[in-house]
């Protein structure tokens, strides 16, 4: 299960809520603030304004599969992943369509859960995962809120900005170091990856061991 915890937790700093006023998205810091005030609104469109969903899940996705395909990783998957890769290997495109399906229900888990209010702290009114054959791989996801805390100063690199923040999720009581890149087109700045994948992951790969050893 441990490279399912390594997509939810990306995902997870896709939906954490900034404290502060809403403001034009003109800085890295603005960006966070935009995509707070839309989840305290429950309005997931106004989020997928200032977040690029699509460009950072696509990331997330194509390094959980390609951790999912390391041997020593084999034995950890479960039965509904394994027949996914298993697919994806049989069918010829490369592995594009269970990239697509992993992206897409990713995506609908972080809309329903702005759009319910579970990700501000409200009780939702049912489970935010969704039904079929992915859903085993959301039964571990946290419903709580997500609080983004201890900003660090953006840093211009090419193409916009590097700026470190944390994520405390509620619903699970872990804390993770986030490292944000933020893009700006036309005047408007949005966060468009997550540049400490692996260190994410080997920190969920510790978090797996220890709660296996215990």
């Amino acid at each position: 299960m441990r490279t399912l915890r390594f997509l939810l937790v990306a995902v997870m700093c896709l939906w954490a809520g900034f404290p502060g006023i809403a403001r034009a998205a003109t800085s890295p810091q603005g960006c966070l603030a935009a995509v707070s005030a839309a989840v305290e609104a429950h309005d997931a469109d106004a989020f997928a304004q200032q977040v690029d969903m699509d460009g950072i899940l696509a990331v997330v996705v194509n390094r959980l599969l390609e951790e999912a395909a390391k041997p020593e990783n084999a034995a950890s998957l479960p039965p509904v992943l394994s027949l996914m890769l298993s697919g994806a290997a049989l069918s010829g495109d490369g592995g594009a369509s269970v990239r697509a399906l992993l992206c897409s229900e990713a995506r609908a888990f972080v809309r329903n859960g702005i759009a319910s209010g579970a990700f501000a702290g409200h009780a939702p009114a049912g489970d935010l995962r969704q039904e079929g054959l992915v859903a085993p791989l959301f039964r571990d996801a946290s419903q709580g809120r997500k609080q983004i805390h201890a900003v660090g100063q953006a840093r211009r690199v090419e193409g916009g900005w590097l700026m470190p923040f944390r994520v405390y999720d509620h619903g699970n009581g872990n804390d993770y170091a986030v490292l944000g890149r933020f893009s700006e087109a036309q005047g408007a700045v949005r966060l468009t990856g997550i540049e400490n994948l692996a260190e994410l992951f080997a920190r969920i790969r510790e978090e797996a061991a220890h709660l296996e050893a215990n």
